[in-house]
């Protein structure tokens, strides 16, 4: 399937909230995936991993520039940076996966699935945060990420799932 069209229509996703879950206080992406087309669609195991989504650096003078230099530490630096943000990441063996997988949808069928990160939302941040906190803090802690894909390459589709916070 070299050269072909990836299709990007099939399944749409559309965020709806971020919450924060279990004693951990994970973060959890909220999404609603709809198959536009008409007939079965189907998400196999094997296309269930999630992979992070980044924004794309511009060649405009000086937008490369994080307005922070704490900012620009790599994750693997996980206490400097959970210093700084108060985001600290969750050991846990499991990778970025929907939370439903296998999926199949109907035509036109509409699901509710998450994607849970391997972060925890701060003590800080009080014991029920607002929606407004939660996408501030995403927004401000997380710059780069611009949401999350999924793809099935052997069905040749991919399913973007958009940064709205």
């Amino acid at each position: 399937m070299t050269g072909s069209k990836v299709d990007r229509t099939s399944v749409l996703a559309t965020f709806r909230s971020i919450s924060i879950e279990g004693p951990q206080r994970q973060l959890v992406f909220h999404y609603t995936l709809q198959n536009t087309t008409g007939h079965l669609f189907r998400v196999e195991s094997n296309a269930c991993s999630v992979s992070l989504r980044f924004v794309e650096k511009t060649a405009e003078p000086g937008a490369d520039r994080e307005p922070n230099p704490a900012l620009n530490l790599i994750e693997n630096q996980g206490a400097g940076y959970s210093k700084f943000t108060g985001l600290e990441r969750i050991p846990t063996a499991t990778p970025l996966a929907l939370d439903q997988c296998p999926l199949e949808f109907q035509s036109k069928q509409r699901r509710e699935v998450s994607i849970a990160m391997p972060y925890a939302y701060p003590e800080s941040g009080g014991p029920k945060p607002s929606q407004t906190d939660l996408r501030a803090y995403v927004r401000a802690f997380m710059p780069r990420m611009d949401g999350f894909g999924l793809s099935g390459l052997a069905q040749n589709y991919e399913i973007i799932f958009p940064r709205q916070w």
